[in-house]
Order: structure tokens, then sequence, then C-alpha cells
């Protein structure tokens, strides 16, 4: 097969392509995959010969983008390529090359692998063969000529080379078990990785690493991985200590998914995980306050990028020993460690308070006033997991001594103060005994910093004491005076701090008990009135934290009719300006105080109250019809201000709902124009995804969130109105029945609500509606839900509850195919929880550690699966007893209907054992 024909146009094809002008761009493109469609085995071999060889002499990046080409045409399905022409289905051009060319190609990119010399060429070369070698190995197809030649290359004078088999192992951890005609002994593989931990370039050593983590994770089976495993991690830890820092962090991020995913392996090197993973998150010095006894060299002042570039993954790797081995740390040293470890992540967050500057101008600039408390990585993060993960009380004695030494730090140390609050805030979540037992001595000690100088100081204060009454779920003793100091707070100069007031206010009182009848101990309408005053004086992300301080508030004073008067005609005064875009997420915090039900309800009992509600509802209508775009954030708010509404006045909600159901239909019926779940790029040029992105509860498409809270809505409407739904209900039983086939959870979640709501509707209005098609259609996607390969307990909960309330709803026994169906269906779900626990008992003894977090999440969802399962029986146990010789069918089905019995019981003892 010879390819010169295409190369006298090739130039001109790859010069359009890497052109700005996107017109000859998509022509080129155009060209190139009519070119491909009419020769595939001639392209992909002159993409093969020009990137890997140079073939025609052309320019490093002209070769670079043939390799790239070369993957991207070689799978890509191309209408109009057939490998098959009577059956009309695409392929692409791997799939219809002959065999030979297959050859030839592969002949070529290992000839280039073997020869070429310019480093940049060769990682696109690394690339390029592992794309092609796991694409072909899907198609049960091994490339055989591959391994050879990569384990040849370790052993090459030339580092360049020996980095490339790495590079390879990376990308397609089992190509060494999956393309050779005699897979590797994991032993021998181990030796392969060891060479390249050991090799004499520092660039090969940490290409290694990132081979170790992936072979080890993705290349190797349990066995063999418990074979090798230890050996190889042990070693890449004592090779950590001669990599250079400033490359440092290059070589821990593997070792971090490893501790994560796989932490048996690090038990066999404890000793020297912890004694090396401290010295590298030790915190620089700041002035005279040396943290540890291995501070860094430099100082705090000095600003510290790359030290936290390796410190940030040190600690992530401590963090997972830690939590699998807590005694292990909790022991070592003596016990040392522990008093060690508190002082650093408080030295940490000092350091990086000094290097964000004096002004702490981002800072100030941040308007979502949770992010940066507890973000991933940060020291608060860390010291909160480390408390939770060792349960050891010495944690909170060690970080209440670095408590009081940042209280007696100057005030131009107010990053050390600052960093002292913070932590010690952080802990408090863990430590709820101990800090009951010493209120009064916390509380004064810090009480000073309400009025620091800095504000960050002030802020950390806020901050501490709302985690204070959060964990010791009291502060009635202290509760005018921190009353007192927050509202002082609410006038503070500095946007950040008045929001940090206003959320501690209301943790201080929502953590006090209700005194029910009796006069509550604050003057609350004090605190209404210097909230309502703050707010007109603040920027809009402070209006929203004040409002939902506002809202908190409601549950306290709903007995006080002067008081519910006055909130709800604020609420009014919000709700009748004009929907600015920077007042809108404010609007929707207003609409969504003024809707609370317990707060609708205070108003609803009295009637000189009732106008109000009379006014609400306009106002909320108004701002409806002013929604003109799809990302107005006003109108989730609207949706929940209306199903709130519903479900504090019930079946009086009636005359609202030709206002409230237009919209939450408009909502509930938005549908994305396309899912597709491995969607390719547009372009040649562009990335094609490599993963299938399932859209969650929340969904990665804003709309589809609205879309299932309107659901909700609707269901709602239907339970509170019954029959006054009517009009709306063909409506709505299509939407959600629609819905169950939906890719996003919370669609699925919303409709299985949904449907037994309407069909209540169409009870109450007496609307006929074939029940048993319906309930087949149910069924049919609750026993989908139940054979996917990854089962979703949750949803699975959901749809049987769903079923269950549709035949609490025609109260009529179920037809006998149904009834079958359904218990051969839960005795299904019965034997596929058993199946999992096995599953998960027999990985935990294999692995040596149990993930406790992963293992409680899984016995709530088996435990709430279960009892939607028994109420389902129970259900239809009630109606069988309703008619004449329904026992008697349930008798003739007893052996399902007993697996499923006996298998609850069992199951529900085995997890009241687990928890």
């Amino acid at each position: 097969m010879s390819t010169e024909h295409l190369m006298g146009e090739f130039g001109g094809v790859l010069d359009a392509l890497m052109a700005p002008a996107e017109a000859p761009r998509q022509a080129a493109e155009t060209y190139l995959r009519d070119l491909t469609i009419a020769q595939p085995g001639d392209v992909l071999l002159l993409l093969a010969q020009i990137g890997a060889q140079g073939v025609g002499g052309f320019q490093l990046d002209h070769r670079f983008l043939c390799l790239i080409l070369l993957n991207r045409l070689a799978f890509r399905t191309l209408p109009g390529l057939y490998l098959n022409s009577t059956a009309g289905i695409p392929s692409s051009p791997f799939d219809v090359i002959p065999e030979r060319t297959r050859g030839r190609i592969e002949t070529v990119l290992c000839a280039g692998l073997k020869d070429e010399m310019n480093v940049r060429m060769r990682k696109g070369l690394g690339t390029c063969c592992a794309g092609w070698a796991e694409e072909s190995s899907r198609r049960q197809r091994p490339v055989l000529p591959l391994p050879p030649v990569l384990i040849e290359l370790t052993a090459r004078k030339e580092s360049f080379h020996r980095f490339t088999p790495y590079q390879v192992m990376t990308l397609f951890p089992t190509l060494l078990s999956d393309s050779m005609t005699s897979p590797l002994p994991a032993a021998q593989f181990a030796q392969i990785l060891l060479a390249g931990l050991h090799d004499g370039s520092v660039d090969v050593q940490i290409e290694a690493f990132k081979a170790v983590e992936a072979v080890l994770s993705r290349g190797m089976t349990i066995s063999e991985r418990k074979e090798v495993g230890p050996v190889l991690v042990k070693e890449a830890l004592t090779i950590l200590e001669r990599i250079p820092r400033d490359l440092l962090h290059l070589a821990l991020q593997p070792l971090v998914d490893l501790a994560w995913d796989h932490t048996v392996l690090l038990r066999p090197s404890t000793d020297h995980l912890l004694r090396f993973m401290p010295a590298l998150i030790a915190p620089p010095k700041f002035k005279d306050h040396a943290w540890t006894a291995y501070p860094l060299p430099q100082t705090a002042e000095d600003g510290g990028e790359e030290w936290l570039e390796y410190a940030n993954p040190a600690q992530e790797i401590l963090l997972a020993f830690a939590n699998a081995y807590p005694s292990a740390v909790r022991d070592w040293d003596a016990g040392r460690l522990v008093q060690d470890l508190v002082p650093m992540f408080v030295g940490r967050l000092a350091a990086e308070l000094v290097w964000e500057g004096e002004d702490q101008s981002d800072w100030l600039k941040e308007e979502d006033v949770e992010i940066g408390e507890y973000e991933a990585s940060s020291p608060q993060d860390g010291i909160q997991r480390l408390a939770f993960s060792l349960a050891d009380p010495a944690i909170f004695e060690a970080m209440l001594e670095q408590l009081k030494l940042a209280m007696s730090a100057e005030p131009s140390e107010w990053q050390v103060t600052c960093a002292g609050l913070m932590c010690f805030a952080a802990v408090l979540v863990e430590s709820p005994s101990p800090i009951r037992d010493r209120l009064h001595e916390i509380i004064t000690l810090i009480a000073k910093c309400a009025s620091h100088p800095h504000f960050r100081v002030r802020y950390a204060f806020l901050h501490c004491i709302g985690e204070i009454c959060h964990t010791a779920r009291t502060a009635v003793t202290f509760g005018s005076e921190l009353i007192d100091l927050c509202l002082t707070n609410l006038s503070d100069p500095i946007e950040r701090v008045r929001a940090q007031a206003t959320t501690t206010l209301t943790d201080i009182i929502s953590t006090t008990p209700d005194t029910g009848p009796e006069p509550s101990p604050f003057n609350l309408r004090q605190i209404v009135e210097a909230l309502c005053n703050a707010y007109n004086a603040s920027q809009p992300f402070v209006k929203e934290r004040i409002l939902a301080s506002l809202s908190d508030l409601e549950t306290r004073v709903v007995g006080d009719v002067d008081f519910v008067r006055a909130l709800a005609e604020f609420y009014h005064r919000i709700l009748q300006q004009s929907g600015a875009p920077a007042m809108r997420k404010v609007v929707g915090r207003a609409i969504e105080c003024s809707t609370v039900p317990m707060f609708v309800k205070a108003q609803y009992k009295h009637p000189e109250l009732g106008q109000n509600l009379v006014k609400l509802a306009e106002l909320l209508l108004r701002h409806q019809n002013d929604i003109t775009t799809d990302d107005d954030p006003r109108s989730r708010y609207i949706i929940d201000g209306w199903m709130s509404f519903a479900k504090a006045i019930k079946s009086d909600f009636a005359p609202f709902l030709p206002f409230a159901v237009p919209h939450a239909l408009k909502l509930a019926s938005y549908n994305p124009a396309r899912f597709a779940p491995r969607q390719q790029a547009s372009s040649l040029t562009e990335d094609t995804p490599d993963v299938e992105e399932e859209l969650d509860d929340w969904g990665d498409i804003p709309d589809l969130y609205d879309k299932a809270g309107a659901m909700t809505a609707l269901a709602t409407f239907g339970s509170e109105c019954g029959k006054a739904m009517v009009g709306w209900v063909g409506e709505g039983m299509g939407l959600g029945v629609q819905g169950l086939g939906s890719p996003s959870r919370g669609v699925r979640s919303a409709s299985c609500a949904l449907i037994p709501s309407m069909l209540y509707v169409h009870k109450e209005g007496s609307i006929p509606i074939d029940v048993e098609s319906l309930l087949v259609t149910l069924l049919s996607h609750t026993t989908r839900q139940e054979k996917d390969e990854d089962t979703d307990w949750d949803q699975l909960a959901n749809h049987i509850k769903s079923f269950t309330d549709c035949i609490r709803v025609i109260s009529i026994p179920l037809p006998p195919p149904i009834l079958d169906a359904f218990l051969a269906l839960l005795s299904r779900v019965v034997g596929s929880v058993a199946e999992c626990m096995e599953v998960r008992r027999a990985m935990a003894e294999e692995e040596g550690v149990e993930d406790e977090e992963e293992e409680e999440r899984e016995v709530w969802e088996w435990n709430a699966l279960l009892t939607r399962v028994e109420e389902a029986l129970e259900v239809v146990l009630e109606l069988e007893k309703t008619v004449e010789g329904g026992m008697k069918r349930l008798e003739g089905m007893e052996e399902r209907w007993r697996a499923v019995l006996e298998g609850l019981k069992r199951l529900k003892a085995a997890l009241d054992a687990r928890a």
C-alpha cells in the first residue's frame, strides 16, 4: 500500500487545520473526513508515517497534529463509512481497514517509539500509542508488537527513551497484561516499575510514580495488588526523600489516589509515612512562632507557593491513612504525633494568611461567604477530618492550648489569632462533650476578639461562636452577652463581618431551647429591628444572609401578631421592588422568608392578617410574570413559595392554583434538546469526552433542577388540593410518567412523587384512568432500576414507595399478574441486598480495611430500601384482606411471599448487627 498519492495535498490540509481562521479549518476538516471515508487505510497509514517517522519532511507541529488526528479519526464513527453496507450501520475507520493495514500502522508507531529523539514528539507518540492500544484492546484485539518495544526502551541509555514506557503504562495500565501472548507475572511487572522509581533521571522517576498508581489501581487484580503493592508503595515512599522539593508535588499526587483507594498498601510503611509526611506538612516559621520541631527553614514572610504544592498532597496522604488506621496514628511515637500535628494546621493557616497580604483584598471581594472556610486541603478541613478520624480527646486539648497561645499574640500578629480561632472552630464539630464542660472558660478566653483591630479576627471570632453554639447546643448562660457582641458587629464597616454577625446571631438563637409560652431569654424585637436596619445598609449578598436569619427567627415570633405583621410588611416592601438583576436572589430570599409554612399559618389564623396572604400572592404573581430568562433565580424560589403556601393552608390553596400551576407546568415540561451519554466532539481538533457524565440529583443542567422542583410542587398541589387540580391532571400525569425515564436522578425522584399524587386527583375528581397500564409502566421502570448494573438503592426505594402509594390510592387488590410480578421484584431486591452485603464483606476481608463512612451510608440506604419493601408487603396484605378469596391468592404465591419475608427478617438482623 502506497500513500504517496495523498502526500501532495496533505501539507495544505494540515496548515488549514492549524489556521486560526474558522472557514479554512472547517473546509479542511470536511475534506479530511471525506477522504478518510473514501480511503480509510491510506489516510490512517499516512497520518502514522508523518507523525511517527516524519515522512515528507513536515514540521514538528504538523507531525504532532497527525498523531492527534490518527487516534481521533481511527476510532470515530463516520457517517457514510460502513463495515457492512447492507446493514447501513456507520463504522469507524479502524473497524473497516484490513488487518494487514492495522499491522503496518502499528509497525510504523513502534519504529517511531524506538527512533524518535525529539522529547515533545516522544510524548505525543506515547499518548498516541497508548490510545491506539487501549481502543484496539476494547475490540478484543491486543497490540502485540508494542509491549516488547516498551520493555526494550526501559533499558536504553537515553532518559527520554526510558520515560516513554512509564508514560504509556500510566495511560493504559493493563497494556502489559492485555497485549501480550503471555502476560507478565506481577512480580516481573513490579521489577519494571521499581526500575523506573530508581531511575537516575527525575523525570523518569516521576512518570514511574504515576505508572505505579495507575497499574496498582487499574491494571492488576486484587491478589496481584496484594502481592506486589506494599513493596512498590514502600519503595516509592522511600524514594520521595530524594526527589527535589520543586518537583515533589508531582510524585506525591499519584500517592494521594493510592492512599484513599488502597490504603491497605500503606500499612507496612507506617513508620516511614508517619515520619516523613508531617515533615512535608510542617509550616514555615512566622516571627517568633515555630509551630513544630521541624519547621521549614524559610519564614512565612518569604512566600510559600512551592511548599503548599507538596504540603497539600502530603496532608491528604496522612489524612487518608488516619481515616483507615486511626489507632496507628494515635499511638505512634507514644502519642506525640497528634500533639505535633495540631499546631501544624494552625501554623499552615497563619502562613497562608500572611501570604494573602495585610489588606486581604481577595478575601474581601469574595461574596459567597461559605467559600474558603472548609475548602478541600485547607488547614481547617484538614484538622476537622483528623479529629473525626482519630476521635481522640487529645486533639481538643492540644487545640485549646494553641488557642490560648493565639490569644496572647500581639495585635500585629493577627494572623496567629485568626488561625487559632478558625482551627478551633473546625475541631469543635467533633468535640461536643469537652466544649460543654468548658464553655465558660472558652468564651471568656476569646471574647476580646469581638473588637480586635483586624477584621479577619473579628470574623473568625463570630464564626467560632457560631460553631460553639452548634456544638454545645446551648448558649443561654451567655446569650445576652453574645447577642450584644453580634449586634455591635452588625454595624461593622466590613461587609463580610456583618454577614457573619448575622449568621452567628441566628446560630445563638436557633440552638437555644425554645421556651414555649415563656418569655424568650432574648430581646427578639431588638434583634429583628437591628437586622432590618442592617438590611438597608448592606450589599446584596449580606441582604441574603439577613433574610436567611429572619427566616430562622420566624418560628420564635409566630405567636406575636404585631411581630408577624411587621415582618410580613418588611418582606412585602422588598418584593415590591423591581427585579433588577443584582437584587433577584435577594427577592428570591424574601419570597422564601414570606412563604415559610409556619409563618403563613400564623397569618392565616388571624383574620386581620388574612389580607397579607392575598397581597403575597399578588406579589408572587407579579414576579412570576416578570421572569423573561431561563436563568432568573427568582423562578425556583417562586415555585418553592407556592408549594410552601399550599402546605401551610392545605385545600384552601385551591383559589391560587390558576396562578401557581401554569408556571410549574412550564418548568416541569422542560426537556434538554439532547442527552448523549458519549457525545462526540463537533470538530476533529477538539477532544471527545472520555467519560459518561451522569446527571445527579442537582443536575448538571440547572433547568433540570428547576424541572424536578416544579414536578415536586405539582405533586404537593395534587396531594393538598385534590380534585381542584382536575383541570391539569392529564398534563401532570404525563409529565410524571415521562420523567421516570429521565437521565436526572432528581427528575426521576420527583416523578415518583408526582404519579401517586396525580392518581389521587383522578380518584377525587372521578376522572377515569387505565390504572393497570399505569402500574405496569411504573413496575417496568422499577424493574429497570433494580436490574441496573450499578444499583442506586435510594432511587430504587423511591420507585417502590411510588408503586406502594399508587396501590394505597386505588385501594383495591392488584391484578394477579401484576401482584406476581411485584412480589418477584421485591424478592429480587431482597436477594440483591443480601448479595451486595456479602460482596462488600468479602472485599473488606480481602483488602484488610473497611471504609466506615461508606459502610454507614450503605447500611442506611439498605435499611431505607428494606423498610419500603416491608411497607409494600403490608399494603398488599391489607388490600388482599378486603376481598373474598384474596388470602387464597396469596397462598398460591406462598413460596415467593415467604422468600421475601424470610429474606427481610434475615437482612434486618444483619443490618442491625452492622449498625
